[in-house]
């Protein structure tokens, strides 16, 4: 029994010891502002952030398909847009077919004689042309006897100036 007490008068010591220990840790704890460490603190803030993950996943998949359904509908507005130009530009070309189904195409030059006024244009055009040949051709002449000419007078000793007036026979 002895031993038994005794036993007994040390779990009472060890328990006092260890609730001083735990008031003297509180104490200073609350004088340096620490709290007690959480349980499931560390879940916890996990699982804010993976609750924040999947909102952003979730904004970012819903953006992605609003953009996708505009870009689809837009395609499909330009799709409709261009179809309605080509119908309405195959009705302008059926009325254009249809308004010229009268009509008998002409010859290019039209088959026909000259007017009157038409052929003094082209006498005076055949005078211009003339008049631009014999220009021409004179002009030609003159060009042909100049550099005759000057080869002529390259073969010529030079003669002398004196103030301006030539010399003649030096």
């Amino acid at each position: 029994m002895f031993e038994a007490e005794m036993a007994r008068q040390d779990q009472i010591r060890a328990a006092r010891q260890e609730q001083s220990a735990r008031t003297a840790q509180t104490n200073i704890n609350t004088l340096l502002g620490v709290r007690d460490a959480q349980v499931g603190a560390a879940r916890a803030s996990a699982s804010a952030f993976e609750d924040a993950y999947r909102a952003e996943t979730d904004a970012l998949r819903r953006t992605a398909e609003a953009r996708t359904t505009i870009i689809r509908s837009t395609v499909a507005g330009w799709r409709d847009l261009g179809a309605s130009g080509a119908a309405t530009l195959a009705d302008i070309e059926a009325g254009r077919r249809l308004g010229s189904l009268n009509n008998v195409p002409e010859a290019a030059n039209q088959n026909r004689r000259l007017r009157s006024d038409e052929v003094t244009n082209l006498m005076y055009q055949g005078g211009d042309i003339a008049a631009q040949l014999r220009v021409g051709l004179a002009a030609q002449h003159d060009r042909d006897a100049a550099g005759a000419a000057d080869r002529a007078d390259l073969r010529r000793p030079r003669r002398r100036q004196c103030k301006g007036r030539l010399r003649a026979g030096r």
